[in-house]
């Protein structure tokens, strides 16, 4: 009888560790792992498809994500949001949660973002989102923005598109800030279009 408790107390702790233990493996920066969300961002790699859920819309607390992404970024809300930082965008007021993995990524931009203020150019940043424990809209996938990886930038001058018609303002310079830190711009994307959008593409990129 105490041999059985003793083997469920077992079962119950591997469990539960599933869910709560550290999810993103020690090898994972070696791993090349490509999160690019269109071919427009990476035409030659492909990624792993983003984990899905029973219902779309906001997360639960308490919901659990598997597959690559979760190994990479973490399986539960407290996993993903313990792992985020405050990035203070440069040259802006605003501030976003992003995960910690993109913070050699944050600071390439704002490297960039600074030496073209020093030339003379400046984009104007009135609105930022960064981290929301969602799917996509209307769908079971998970968003980039639940793992930390995305922001959306300026989105009333900066609209999302299903007619795959791009309207921005966003100048090319200040999109090339973000591409060449590894960033996927939604402007780039093959069959809709969404400009204020930025997502992290992983270290392969």
């Amino acid at each position: 009888m105490v041999r059985s408790f003793l083997l469920g107390v077992l079962v119950v702790a591997v469990l539960s560790g599933t869910a709560t233990a550290t999810a993103i493996p020690s090898d994972a920066e070696s791993a090349g792992y490509n999160f690019a969300e269109s071919p427009g961002c990476a035409p030659e790699v492909a990624g792993p498809s983003r984990p899905e859920v029973a219902r779309p819309g906001a997360l639960s607390a308490g919901e659990v994500l598997y597959g690559p992404w979760a190994d990479f970024f973490g399986r539960t809300y407290a996993q993903v949001s313990g792992s985020t930082f405050r990035w203070a965008i440069f040259g802006t007021n605003e501030t976003v949660r992003v995960h910690e993995r993109l913070r050699p990524a944050t600071e390439l931009v704002d490297r960039a973002l600074a030496e073209a203020r020093a030339d003379g150019r400046f984009y104007r940043i009135d609105t930022a989102y960064g981290w929301v424990w969602r799917t996509v809209g209307g769908a079971r996938r998970i968003s980039e923005h639940a793992t930390a990886t995305a922001v959306d930038l300026n989105p009333r001058r900066n609209p999302y598109s299903r007619r795959n018609v791009l309207v921005t303002d966003m100048p090319a310079w200040f999109v090339a800030a973000f591409s060449e830190a590894g960033f996927c711009w939604g402007g780039n994307w093959i069959q809709v279009k969404d400009a204020m959008h930025y997502s992290w593409s992983g270290p392969v990129l």
